[in-house]
């Protein structure tokens, strides 16, 4: 009974030291990049300030860090495919091969928008070169989702912000972005989805039309992000079959 006190007492202890700093809300916005909401349900998040660096928790998971860095005017968050579901308890890792498979996202938020580019390596020389395989533009009214041609070749991994601008820029001026739709052309294909943005759910219309509804849990969107169209329609067949 001593040790088992003991040890209760040492991890007690470690906890305290690994949250020093950090603030309690119900959830994080990261359209907003704060943390919002008393805290009357779990998980819910901890999140730590710091003047170019933001760190946030899960509280059902709180050795993993969710780490934001300060890059111009954007915040840089790297999710690797092992952590796509931020801890959030209804998710498993959705990678399309598997956890063990290279791909990682890299997110840049600025403004009401998050922009996110998908990638995944094939040379082990990670911080020279990938190919892209989608960038999404995220804001709270829509979801821009585009898909590179598979058979692009590899870009420098430092090039990433300017990739991503150029290609949303040019979709921007040859498309009508401005309600859902589906547009496939020779080098890509593009899905946009409508979202409205409710304070007990999220409401996405699909480029067929179809109208799907998530209604939040404890986390609300937090924990869905990056890839926010697969992993509401995985939260909603796990939620609607049971």
């Amino acid at each position: 009974m001593f040790i088992c006190n003991e040890m209760s007492a040492q991890s007690h202890r470690e906890k305290t030291l690994l949250l020093q700093g950090y603030q309690k809300y119900q959830t994080f916005n990261e359209f907003k990049m704060s943390g919002e909401g008393e805290v009357v349900d779990t998980p819910f998040v901890y999140v730590k300030r710091e003047r170019q660096k933001i760190t946030t928790r899960i509280s059902n998971n709180i050795d993993s860090a969710i780490v934001y860095e300060k890059e111009g005017k954007y915040w840089k968050n790297v999710i690797s495919c092992a952590f796509e579901n931020f801890g959030h308890p209804d998710l498993n890792c959705l990678c399309i091969d598997g956890p063990e498979t290279p791909h990682e996202y890299i997110r840049y938020i600025s403004n009401d928008t998050i922009m996110c580019l998908y990638y995944f390596l094939e040379s082990p020389q990670k911080d020279i070169e990938h190919k892209i395989l989608s960038i999404e533009l995220i804001t709270p009214g829509k979801i821009v989702e585009i898909f590179r041609d598979e058979d692009q070749k590899f870009i420098p991994y430092k090039d990433d912000l300017n990739i991503i601008l150029s290609e949303i820029k040019s979709v921007q001026n040859r498309y009508d972005l401005s309600k859902a739709t589906y547009i496939d052309d020779k080098e890509k294909m593009i899905s946009v989805y409508q979202i409205s943005l409710y304070p007990d759910k999220m409401i996405m219309i699909n480029p067929k039309g179809d109208k799907i509804t998530y209604r939040y849990k404890s986390l609300k969107l937090y924990g869905i992000t990056p890839d926010y169209v697969s992993n509401i329609k995985n939260l909603i067949r796990k939620y609607y079959s049971d």
